[in-house]
């Protein structure tokens, strides 16, 4: 939900800031965020606020200003630009994970008489604070290397600033719309309502197939959840390429058909 609302955050933070700065503040707020959870956090609250709000807003300034810096390289393949940097989003868990489940160990079972609480291993438990300085370190070695290489397209840039302040009578008109025509628009709110029923089950069927299986072994379900991802970022970058094709609508149609 955090993620959600901090998203809003990004087209307007990218124009302000430059890309660079703003994957720096971004990626900054996850590293701490880590970091404290790690060392000093001792309570469930102080845990919402840094895994959840905190990473929400770091994670939100970044993902959808990336986004937007990624559009002015691919011109008008936006949807191909989009489906490979959220087909890396899709695979991240994948490859975090093989870094965070050798450290915590085996022993993640639920108990058979309380069927409805999962409990772990202190042995699990013990190691998880070990997990999460682990994966500080590789969050830094991406910040470091994510601010050294991101940048805008500088032709998309000078042309923006030779047009400041400046009315482009040559230019044919935009197809724009305001944030208040966007809301009190019957297409926008259908599309909302598309991206609710439809991606947001996904996620969530994503999150929890481990629960609705807990008769099979964890490592069938890992294997599960590990080609999930790998089927997933591909479905990303082909269906982000086919709406570069033929347009929004009837990808999405395919993709709830499927």
């Amino acid at each position: 939900m955090c993620i959600a609302v901090f998203n809003m955050l990004g087209p307007i933070i990218f124009k302000l800031l430059n890309i660079k700065i703003i994957v720096l503040i971004g990626l900054g707020i996850l590293v701490a965020c880590i970091a404290v959870v790690a060392n000093y956090v001792k309570s469930f609250v102080m845990l919402e606020v840094f895994m959840c709000v905190l990473m929400g807003l770091g994670m939100g300034l970044v993902y959808t200003s990336v986004m937007m810096s990624a559009w002015q390289w691919f011109g008008e393949r936006r949807g191909l630009a989009s489906g490979i940097l959220m087909a890396g989003y899709a695979l991240g868990p994948l490859i975090l994970s093989s870094i965070s489940l050798p450290i915590l160990g085996k022993g993640g079972i639920i108990n058979p008489k309380i069927p409805k609480l999962d409990f772990y291993p202190q042995s699990v438990t013990d190691n998880v604070p070990k997990m999460y300085n682990t994966l500080m370190y590789v969050w830094i070695g991406i910040w470091i290397f994510a601010v050294l290489l991101v940048h805008e397209n500088p032709e998309v840039k000078i042309n923006k600033q030779r047009n400041a302040g400046k009315e482009n009578t040559t230019a044919p008109p935009e197809n724009k719309v305001t944030v208040k025509e966007a809301l009190t628009s019957k297409s926008f709110w259908i599309i909302w309502f598309m991206c609710l029923f439809g991606v947001a089950f996904g996620l969530w069927i994503s999150g929890l197939f481990k629960a609705f299986n807990t008769h099979l072994p964890a490592s069938v379900l890992n294997t599960a959840g590990q080609l999930g991802f790998i089927f997933n970022a591909v479905g990303r970058v082909s269906f982000g390429a086919l709406s570069d094709k033929i347009g929004f609508k009837k990808t999405y149609l395919i993709v709830m058909v499927l």
